[in-house]
């Protein structure tokens, strides 16, 4: 039985690296999944002991992980609590900055030269 979940998500602009294979400035998203699981002792039987009860909640977990990056991928986001489906909006993207060329032989940092 899980009994406790911490869903984080953070983005960031991915710094420029000698051997960065993507574009610099991409922007990259992190989740955390956190979670707590609980096994009984009175929950084992003869087939299955905790060992196989912890293996069945890994296998689990496992899936759930697999179904959020599908989701991901998809740019699909539902949440449901207590029987309720709740949807996750994006945030809107910002109006794009006034586009500033930098200087021969000076590179833009932050969005400034």
């Amino acid at each position: 039985m899980v009994t406790f979940v911490n869903l984080k998500c953070d983005s960031s602009k991915k710094a420029k690296g000698r051997r960065a294979r993507n574009p610099s400035n991409k922007e990259v998203t992190r989740i955390t999944l956190e979670l707590e699981a609980e096994v009984k002792p009175g929950d084992a039987t003869g087939n299955c002991n905790i060992m196989c009860q912890r293996q069945r909640m890994e296998q689990q977990m496992k899936s759930y992980i697999k179904a959020l990056k599908k989701s991901i991928n998809q740019e699909r986001f539902l949440i449901r609590v207590a029987g309720l489906e709740y949807e996750v909006a994006q945030k809107l993207p910002q109006a794009a900055l006034k586009q500033e060329n930098c200087g021969p032989g000076r590179e833009k940092d932050s969005g400034r030269c």
